[in-house]
């Protein structure tokens, strides 16, 4: 069973098999997280999916290599432990929170997940005839690509292991931005988590720690670990793998953030704490209090609405 499982991988593309692990798993999750209505099953698998990806690939690669008799090269096996670390790491803070089953946690467990889609029931499957893709389908479609994307840099070095350059100073410093990356995320979750418990689940939102800089910490925490990946591998690249990492930001930016945004505006547009706080606090980028004067992204607070109370500062 071993030797076929290593000639089938053997006989892969990385690229395909990046795309099966990864699709093949979130739809396990989106079918299992509809059918009970619990969507952290379903953020669980789908964050399982691109550690899975990620070691299979990496297998890929090495099976190759020795069968041509060639070096394993040191940046994808790197990238592939990254990778897992973070993802080990992000599985075991959702376990936690599946076992807690609190219906008040509105926000996603990684950038790439569609609120949307995680909201879906099993009445949304039906697809009247014409319509396509349904509400759910195209936020699972758009969750695959996300999670493809961030992935893509490390799909792309196993791919071509040969054109990996040894390590140098410029790798250790990315590889800097990807530990400081799963370490902003998981500071963030700690003390968004930390914050509940001591306020209860009734809780609306974070203002602690990191949360006290920015609105979504944990957000942008992904944002440095994946641009950080793409760095580790760049000089293996072609020139359009930068769109990997470009699409990834942006997709948090103007969809992840800017969604699980609105959604808090319309829940909390009568308290005017949250219109100070979305005022005040910059969306991604962890920013001191006097310096967030600036416009914000994503932002929809109506400064004319007489119940907005914002300080007397000059936007």
């Amino acid at each position: 069973m071993a030797g076929l499982l290593a000639r089938v991988l053997g006989n892969s593309d990385p690229l395909v098999v990046s795309a099966v692990a990864i699709a093949g798993m979130h739809v396990v999750g989106y079918v299992v997280g509809v059918g009970n209505g619990n969507r952290k099953l379903a953020d669980l698998l789908a964050t399982g999916s691109m550690v899975a990806s990620a070691a299979t690939t990496c297998a890929v690669m090495v099976i190759k290599c020795g069968e041509r008799g060639e070096r394993v090269p040191a940046r994808p096996l790197i990238l592939t432990g990254v990778v897992t670390v973070w993802g080990l790491r992000l599985c075991t803070h959702l376990g936690r929170r599946v076992q807690l089953a609190d219906p008040a946690e509105d926000s996603s467990a990684h950038g790439g997940l569609s609120h949307s889609a995680s909201k879906c029931s099993l009445s949304d499957l039906a697809v009247s005839p014409g319509e396509f893709p349904p509400r759910c389908g195209g936020g699972l479609l758009s969750q695959v690509a996300w999670s493809y994307a961030a992935l893509l840099p490390l799909t792309l070095s196993c791919r071509f292991p040969l054109l990996s350059p040894s390590l140098d100073i410029a790798t250790f410093l990315s590889l800097g931005g990807c530990v400081a990356g799963v370490a902003i995320e998981t500071v963030a979750d700690r003390q968004k988590s930390a914050s509940k418990a001591m306020k209860g689940q009734e809780a609306m939102w974070c203002e602690e720690g990191l949360w006290f800089y920015s609105r979504h910490p944990n957000y942008f925490g992904e944002c440095v670990l994946w641009s950080s990946c793409y760095l580790v591998a760049a000089r293996s690249l072609p020139a359009w793998a930068a769109a990997a990492p470009s699409f990834v930001v942006l997709w948090v930016y103007n969809f992840t953030a800017g969604e699980l945004e609105s959604r808090y505006d319309d829940k909390f547009k009568a308290n005017s704490d949250y219109s100070r706080y979305k005022w005040d606090t910059s969306l991604l980028l962890p920013l001191p209090k006097s310096s967030s004067s600036m416009p914000r992204m994503a932002s929809s607070v109506d400064l004319t609405d007489p119940e907005v109370r914002v300080d007397s500062r000059t936007p």
